[in-house]
Order: C-alpha cells, then structure tokens, then sequence
C-alpha cells in the first residue's frame, strides 16, 4: 500500500481542474423560461428595447443603452400613473398582462437576474424612490413599488436643498454602478419644484467562457460607414487552438450572428456583423424584436455544450459611453401625456391631491461599456425626474456591427450596443 499511494497522489495532483466549476455557494437562477406573466414580460420589454433602439438609432454615431433599466424606471413611473398617461405608458413598455401581474412578473425577474447570488458573472439591479419629504405619497402607490419592484422610498428635502438632493441621487447611482456613472443627474435638473425622482441603476460583469488572446492583440483596420478607416486594436480567438469554447454563428445573407458566452453560459454577448461594411443602416431598417429573435434563434440558448470548433473571431476593444434624454424618443413612441403638466396623470403617486399637478419633466439614461480580452463590464443608469407643473469563416467585426447582451435564460435583452467607430468612445 505504501507503494501505491504515493503514485495516487501524484495523479491526483496531476488532474486539471475545471475552470467553469460552479462557486461552491452558487445560488441558482429560477427564472430559466419565458413562460407565464414573466414571459410577457420578457417579450414586452424586448419589443419596446428595439423600438427605442429605431428612435435613438436615427443619429449618425455610436449608441449603447440599456433597454431593461429604461424598462425599469418607467415601469416604476407607471405604477403611479392613472388614465391616459397610464395607458400609453402601458402601450410603449408592451404591458400586455393585467397591471397587478405585470409589476409582480417585472419585480420577479429583476430580482432573480440582479443580486449577490455568487454565480460566475456579476449582474445587479436597483431601484429606488427618492421623494419630497412630507408629501403624503400613497400607501399603494410605495407599497407596489417596494414590493414588485424592490424600491424603497427615500426622503430628500428638493425644496429647500436641490443641490444636496442632486448629490445624494448622484452618489446612490455610483455606488449602485461601481463609480461608473458618477453623475447621472447634471446640476440644474433637479430644483425646488422636484418632488420624485425614480432611478433604477443596472451593473455588468463578467469573463468570457474562452478569454481571447491577448498576445495576438494588434492593430487593425475598421472601416468605418462612410468608407473611411480607423486604426483599433484588435483582439483574435481561433477557435482550433481551444476546447469546449461554446462560440457559436450563423450566417444569412444580410449579416453573420456570433454568440460569445461569459462564464456559466447563461448570459451571452451576440455579435451582428452585416456581410457588407456598409450593411448596417439596411440591417437596422427591418430590426425590431421579432426579427433579432430570428437572427439569433441558430446559435441562442444557455448550457448547450456544441460549438465551432474551426473559424477566426476578431472583435475590436471597446469603451464607450453614451448618455441622453430620452424624452423625444418616448414622445415618437406615444408616450405624451406623462410630460405635459396638463395633461399628465400621476395621482396614484400621493393623497390628498399633492400630485395633481405633477408631470415628468425629464428622463435621463447613460451607458457605459468596455470590452477586452479578458470579458466584459457594463453599467447603466435611468432617472427619472417629476416636477410640478455557412461553414466556417473569419468572423470579424472590421466594420459597423451591433453587440448585444442578452440573459439566454429569459431571453432579456440587457444592453445593445452601435459600434459605428470602436475609436470614437
């Protein structure tokens, strides 16, 4: 026996160990279909994600945004929304389920996506209320917005301080997104007729499943869509020289679909890259939520071990950021009332009449992303602001491209990226 056990041991030390092996306190997803309310859900905030995407697209430059936190805050506002406004916010969010099912389905899959949950990536996401103090906010109107949607009222005195009330949501976001978007609200927004703002905050990390090279890494061309060329560093994965890399594509004949998966495999980074460098205006033409669905129906999905096991994957470092009001694109959407101090209907929000006149003055969101060889880190934030009154191939995104990224559990489409010139920021 003293024979044998040495040569034991060296076999044993000699075994190489999984690198996706699950956290030993690994806490599972239970949203893992899109069945029921949450379903509905899913499929609503997808199709309002593309429809913003086709109003915020219309500027020639790059754009990253989170449809899911704009889906959040606005979900929030509907909460607290009555009559015509409640209506059209309804129909641009795509709330097809009654409202007590739609803001229990919405808060569940929140919850179950975000949160300190020890998987193999990191995804948080926040809400909060911050309110005038003394106003006589509505029971219902807190009581669903902290049990749905896990977003608890805080006191801020607007009236007599909208510079320190300015600050403390500032601060809440920046905690809540890792510093990474450290003033959402920029001074002057917020002033003594505030007296609600609804802020949701969403946050991203994670390696990918097979991490690209970063010895291959070098500069490379980018054509860009008006035929002129950037020099980016790009980054290479041949996917002969890795096991198990879970990469998958597709190809029709308008673009080629990538799915790059982060580790656990239930969420994924999906590149559309056109076939032509000039491909994408034609792409984004016919793009709503049906027909990305389509694209990346060949490759979707979480936990399936197939693969390429051939082919060249070439995907440009990328930090961008991008922030706007989002208030002309949700007036293109149909959602007028709720900003026309006539017009807007947001009584449910508090008792005694203290929101009749209340109307939403702004909406504002800002992204931030950065991708590299090791993974990807991404961090959004939404506010808003109440007030009274074929066989394999190269696989490279040398031109114009979308990154999506997109929980593969649900189907939630998390952050959309328009990468028109990686070295524009």
């Amino acid at each position: 026996m003293r024979a044998i056990l040495p040569l034991v041991l060296a076999l044993a030390a000699c075994a190489p160990a999984d690198p996706h092996a699950d956290p030993p306190d690994r806490v599972a997803r239970r949203v893992t279909a899109r069945t029921g309310a949450t379903g509905d859900v899913v499929d609503g905030a997808n199709a309002f994600a593309w429809d913003l995407y086709a109003e915020l697209a219309a500027a020639d430059a790059n754009l990253l945004f989170s449809p899911l936190s704009v889906s959040a805050a606005l979900g929030m506002t509907a909460a607290g929304a009555a009559g015509d406004t409640a209506t059209q916010l309804a129909q641009a969010l795509h709330a097809t389920e009654p409202a007590d099912a739609w803001h229990a389905a919405f808060g569940e899959l929140l919850d179950d996506l975000g949160g300190d949950k020890a998987r193999g990536y990191q995804l948080s996401v926040a809400n909060r209320l911050f309110g005038q103090q003394g106003l006589p906010w509505a029971a219902p109107f807190l009581a669903r917005c902290e049990d749905d949607w896990h977003a608890p009222l805080e006191d801020v005195d607007f009236a007599a301080d909208p510079e320190a009330g300015t600050d403390r949501v500032n601060a809440w976001v920046a905690e809540q997104t890792a510093d990474r978007i450290p003033e959402l609200l920029p001074p002057g927004l917020i002033d003594t007729d505030t007296r609600l703002v609804l802020a949701n905050a969403i946050s991203f990390l994670a390696s990918w499943w097979t991490r690209f090279d970063v010895q291959r890494t070098a500069p490379s061309r980018f054509r860009r869509l008006d035929g002129s060329a950037v020099q980016v560093d790009m980054m290479w994965l041949d996917l002969e020289e890795v096991e198990d890399a879970r990469v998958r594509a597709s190809w029709t004949d308008e673009a080629v679909v990538v799915r790059l998966p982060y580790e656990d495999d239930e969420v994924a980074a999906y590149l559309v890259i056109p076939g032509e460098a000039d491909g994408l205006p034609a792409l984004e033409a016919s793009l709503d939520a049906a027909a990305f669905e389509a694209l990346v129906a060949p490759v979707a999905g979480a936990g399936r071990e197939e693969g390429l096991d051939e082919g060249v994957i070439g995907l440009p470092r990328l930090s961008l950021r991008w922030k706007a009001s989002l208030l002309p694109a949700l007036r293109a959407l149909g959602v007028v009332d709720l900003f026309d101090g006539d017009l807007a209907d947001l009584s449910p929000m508090a008792d005694d009449g203290a929101a009749d006149q209340m109307f939403v003055a702004e909406v504002l969101h800002e992204a931030w992303m950065r991708v590299d060889e090791e993974g990807t880190e991404a961090a959004a934030a939404t506010a808003v602001v109440t007030k009274d009154v074929s066989a394999p191939v190269p696989m490279v995104a040398d031109h114009p491209f979308l990154f999506v990224i997109r929980d593969d559990l649900t189907g939630s489409v998390l952050f959309v990226a328009r990468v028109l010139d990686p070295a524009a920021g």
